[in-house]
């Protein structure tokens, strides 16, 4: 049996004593494409903090690539990209592929003088989110779903294994919204990464998503295909996200 990317157990997290997380048990393998859905305040964010390392549980465990949390210390196969586009400031003096190189100082440490290896790391992080040519552009210049490519690219630069995107569409516009998730599909044929996604556009992904948790006031709403959450409307009293199912040539 294949040891999960990702496993919670019976994970509760209280704030002040509101339940946030209540009783949350997932598991996450690898390659899968997972959308974390649910309404503002169901608890997305303190699941994702509880992923990361960032909130530690007061019941049940987390457990990354079959370590405990507190056990696990390879950070670098983990990336995460929040929602930089909305809070990133403009006037910050840096190349993007400056930027990009941020992400490899994570690797090799701070202060540490960039080889060729990373050099190719860098150059071939940027050409998979198609910003290659935008590498001496100040990151200030760009649009903002410019900016998510290079935020991504930062995050792929060490060929992690699992990725979380945590709203990354936040602050984008409509324009450039679609040229976002092209890049989400170059990154699903370039890698065997697994992907976590909180996202408000479950529509969009559609043909992305393997599995969907749904979370409600802290509760596991749904943990499931992307097919049955498509039926929960008949079978539940969730009211699922709008999804479109896309069927691809030679699928079944």
């Amino acid at each position: 049996m294949t040891t999960p990317v990702v496993k919670l157990h019976h994970v509760s997290y209280y704030y002040d004593g509101t339940a946030a997380l209540q009783d949350v048990s997932i598991e996450i393998g690898q390659g899968d494409f997972v959308a974390i859905v649910g309404e503002n305040g169901s608890g997305k964010s303190t699941l994702i903090r509880s992923i990361l390392g960032l909130l530690t549980p007061q019941s049940g465990s987390v457990e990354l690539f079959g370590r405990p949390q507190a056990q696990f210390k390879e950070k670098s196969r983990i990336s995460y990209v929040s929602q930089k586009a909305a809070s990133f400031n403009s006037g910050f003096p840096v190349t993007v592929e400056e930027v990009v190189a941020m992400g490899r100082y994570g690797r090799i440490g701070l202060f540490k003088r960039l080889n060729m290896e990373d050099q190719a790391a860098i150059q071939n992080a940027l050409e998979t989110v198609n910003m290659w040519q935008y590498r001496d552009r100040k990151i200030g210049s760009l649009s903002g779903g410019q900016q998510q490519r290079v935020f991504i690219a930062r995050a792929i630069v060490n060929q992690p294994d699992l990725l979380i995107l945590d709203e990354p569409t936040v602050g984008v516009d409509q324009k450039h919204l679609r040229d976002f998730y092209e890049v989400l599909h170059l990154l699903r044929e370039h890698t065997s990464c697994t992907f976590i996604l909180v996202t408000h556009d479950l529509n969009v992904v559609t043909d992305l998503v393997t599995k969907v948790v749904h979370l409600d006031r802290g509760r596991l709403a749904c943990n499931c295909g992307l097919k049955e959450y498509s039926e929960l409307s008949e079978l539940t009293a969730i009211k699922p996200y709008p999804v479109k199912l896309l069927v691809h040539e030679g699928s079944s």
